[in-house]
């Protein structure tokens, strides 16, 4: 992909709310709503197990279950916008492969300049593969999809668990590797499919 494009989707707003979209079902936030949403749906589902749903003991339950769906939907959507508009950087990084080991990946990557540079990233995969001493301390401890920064080396580090994947495993392609560097320790891997939809 040409990089101007790459550089331009970091600004893209609807690419942004795209991605936000996937990742604000982590937030401890949405739990409540969620919560009081569950349990009106279960009070109509068994109301209509109890031939009582055309009845008035159903009213408060559907009251509720609509004011819980609005809480929801805004909740959800103030995350949204609160991502959106709080300044952070966010960055797409291309990514290589450094090893495999015991179902987990490491990974390489720069949020410089050279983010998308590939050049840059394959001569400090040769450097970091050639002399593993310089990462595979710092690496060992991280957890799935933290970054550590190697000092004077200009690249940061990040794991990621590989998870089975038993009915369609991904083919292995030649397909460049891209993540979104957001907030300065989060790490996300983004599809070129998704990527593409926006440029």
């Amino acid at each position: 992909m040409e990089v101007e494009k790459i550089k331009n989707l970091e600004q893209n707003k609807a690419f942004k709310r795209s991605f936000f979209s996937k990742s604000v079902w982590r937030k401890y936030a949405l739990f409540p709503p969620a919560l009081v949403l569950f349990v009106a749906l279960f009070g109509v589902v068994y109301l209509y197990n109890m031939d009582q749903l055309i009845s008035y003991y159903c009213i408060p339950f559907l009251v509720v279950l609509l004011l819980a769906t609005i809480w929801f939907k805004s909740t959800r959507k103030y995350l949204i916008n609160q991502e959106l508009n709080n300044g952070e950087s966010f960055q797409i990084c291309l990514v290589l492969p450094l090893k495999k080991e015991k179902g987990i990946q490491y990974k390489v990557f720069t949020p410089g300049a050279n983010r998308l540079n590939r050049y840059f990233l394959e001569k400090k995969q040769k450097e970091l593969l050639n002399d593993p001493g310089k990462y595979q301390t710092l690496a060992e401890n991280l957890k799935d999809r933290q970054v550590v920064e190697l000092e004077n080396e200009g690249v940061c580090i990040t794991v990621e668990k590989q998870k089975m994947r038993w009915l369609s495993p991904r083919p292995m392609t030649n397909v460049d590797e891209y993540i979104v560097y957001y907030k300065n320790n989060i790490v996300s891997s983004i599809s070129n499919r998704d990527m593409r939809r926006y440029l």
